[in-house]
């Protein structure tokens, strides 16, 4: 019987672990870990046993490690996204199981969260969408309990979608990135409520205008949960940005509350990972596991 997990996030920026109870409330988190994420292969095999070392009371039950990218077959076909110097798939499952002796579980990131967030809203939403907009953006979605991973592990990747400026294409996560060199050199996560909405922010809002405009448009979920630190800290800005797309283009089917489609901000923040990962991993534990 799963118990003890350990459940260990790597981001574009930060690596973060906890040790949890399979009902874990918040209050009750029993472990915490910081650190700037490591990005190779090796890099990451390390943390995992670097965040086991640390836990207290010993080995535990399960290992659920979140991380950006497509994630197919628990992990054995994982591809990275570019921040991380990895190219082609690779086995980051069979990596860490010839360095840990535990039951261990590869999941996308996003999926965690979308499946914590799922799990705090009590099961209420048939369709529930997750998206995380921060180093890089991205989606993990919920569908009748169950996560959706598509056809080979690649659904949520709204980080490929495309926009236009000036003739020219690229993708939103190319977006994300310019918006986060932006942000960098001007050293704030100011929401804007001065009246004045930094550039950085303005970018941002293009990527998550493009990424919610696509979800709700394909997906008609109950629920978009806005996570990520960026999101959380700038819910109001994005989704004003989002709404005034909407009017000027009198798209009032993609409206974003009401009778379509609400668009929340995350109130569990990191910890929806935690809650998505002690939830999984019981399913994962169970016969037929996590298809």
């Amino acid at each position: 019987m799963i118990k003890r997990i350990l459940t260990i996030i790597i981001g574009g920026t930060y690596t973060r672990a906890a040790l949890a109870s399979e009902n874990t409330p918040i209050t009750e988190e029993l472990f915490f870990l910081q650190k700037p994420t490591t990005r190779s292969v090796e890099g990451l095999v390390r943390s995992v046993k670097e965040a086991r070392e640390l836990a207290p009371g010993g080995a535990p039950d399960a290992i659920i490690v979140g991380l950006p990218g497509k994630v197919a077959d628990n992990g054995r076909r994982l591809r990275l996204p570019p921040v991380f110097g990895c190219t082609g798939e690779i086995d980051l499952y069979s990596e860490i199981c010839s360095a840990v002796d535990d039951y261990v579980v590869v999941e996308n990131d996003a999926n965690l969260m979308a499946f914590g967030e799922y799990v705090n809203r009590d099961q209420q939403d048939a369709c529930l969408v997750s998206l995380v907009v921060g180093t890089g953006i991205g989606c993990g979605i919920v569908v009748n309990g169950r996560v959706y991973r598509g056809a080979n592990g690649g659904s949520g990747e709204v980080g490929y979608l495309l926009t236009e400026c000036n003739g020219a294409f690229r993708t939103i996560r190319e977006t994300c990135r310019r918006a986060k060199l932006l942000r960098d050199s001007a050293g704030s996560f100011t929401d804007g409520s001065s009246g004045v909405v930094p550039e950085w922010l303005q970018v941002y809002a293009t990527a998550t205008t493009v990424a919610l405009s696509a979800i709700i448009s394909m997906l008609a979920p109950n629920t978009i949960v806005l996570s990520g630190a960026v999101a959380e800290s700038n819910y109001g800005t994005l989704l004003s940005a989002y709404n005034s797309v909407l009017a000027r283009h009198e798209l009032g089917v993609l409206k974003g509350s009401g009778e379509n489609v609400n668009i929340i901000k995350s109130s569990l923040g990191h910890l929806s990972a935690i809650y998505g990962a002690c939830a999984l991993s019981r399913i994962a534990a169970e016969p037929g596991g996590m298809k």
